[in-house]
């Protein structure tokens, strides 16, 4: 059950890109919506500071930019308010925000402790070398968050015209493993809050014969059968390819799914390393958002 959404900002509109979405999950769900950022002191933006952390601080600036970073998400919040008619809550969280795994770890940590159900964020942010780009937050995330991602990407439309909303369409990738299935329970969750169909996928070898089809397309139906438990259309679909990210993301496109989800982590060994550079390579260049979620990862 979805009760408690947390939306990572860091100030640029790329970051905003992830509100319409979040904003619609939150009020279909009933749940809460948090927007917070990462305080990040003035001094590491003084290009004529040599040391940043040896930089005596001035609290007076200091309060002023913790001030300009609360006014910015109060901002944002208002937005969302009026385009989904809910009240989102905002907070200015304190830490680094200089390193990639220390704003993460900061994220990570306040969700844990306000019970947060999904993470919705922007892949790629600020893109300035100067700062940590949301989307090497994003990157740690995947790798150590327990709760679920809704990763939306910066498209070049989405940035010149208006951030989707809406979410009809879900493809779900699965493996055959228990680790892989593990993606299924918020999956079919979000398509029953947003009204959405899924589409089970099982991507095999090129090579593969008959019977192993086979065998996947029972795997599929069974799977899909408490899915549809919840009020959820469910197809599924078996393909063969020799790459599991270009069938993926082939497929996404062939049913008209708007969002991809998938585990980070699959088969065991080195059956498992490869499903987990299949959700990379998906995060770092599909067009569709991706939810996703980490099975091994602590609680």
């Amino acid at each position: 059950m979805v009760s408690s959404l947390f939306v990572p900002l860091d100030g640029s509109p790329a970051a905003e890109l992830a509100l319409p979405l979040a904003a619609a999950v939150a009020r279909n769900a009933h749940a809460s919506l948090e927007l917070v950022s990462v305080h990040r002191p003035y001094v590491f933006d003084n290009p004529h500071a040599q040391n940043a952390w040896m930089t005596k601080v001035d609290p007076e600036r200091e309060a002023e930019v913790i001030r300009s970073e609360e006014a910015y998400l109060a901002e944002a919040a208002g937005k969302a308010a009026a385009d989904a008619g809910i009240s989102p809550k905002t907070m200015v969280l304190t830490g680094s925000s200089v390193d990639a795994f220390a704003v993460a770890s900061t994220l990570l940590e306040t969700a844990k402790a306000h019970h947060s159900d999904l993470i919705v964020m922007t892949t790629r942010a600020r893109g300035l070398v100067t700062r940590v780009g949301l989307g090497s937050v994003a990157d740690e995330l995947v790798r150590g968050s327990h709760v679920p991602l809704l990763l939306v990407p910066p498209t070049e439309e989405a940035v010149e015209g208006e951030a989707t909303s809406e979410l009809t369409h879900i493809l779900v990738t699965l493996d055959g493993s228990d680790l892989s299935e593990q993606i299924l329970a918020p999956a079919v969750e979000l398509a029953a809050l947003m009204g959405a169909r899924c589409t089970l996928l099982r991507v095999i070898g090129a090579k593969e014969g008959v019977d192993v089809k086979v065998d996947a397309e029972q795997y599929l139906e069974r799977q899909a059968a408490s899915a549809r438990e919840r009020g959820v259309a469910v197809d599924t679909r078996v393909v063969q390819a020799s790459r599991v990210s270009d069938a993926i993301v082939e497929a996404a496109e062939t049913v008209g799914a708007d969002v991809i989800a998938l585990a980070t982590h699959g088969y065991g060994g080195f059956k498992r390393l490869m499903f987990g550079s299949v959700a990379d390579k998906l995060i770092q260049h599909a067009r569709l958002p991706i939810l996703v979620r980490c099975p091994t990862c602590a609680t």
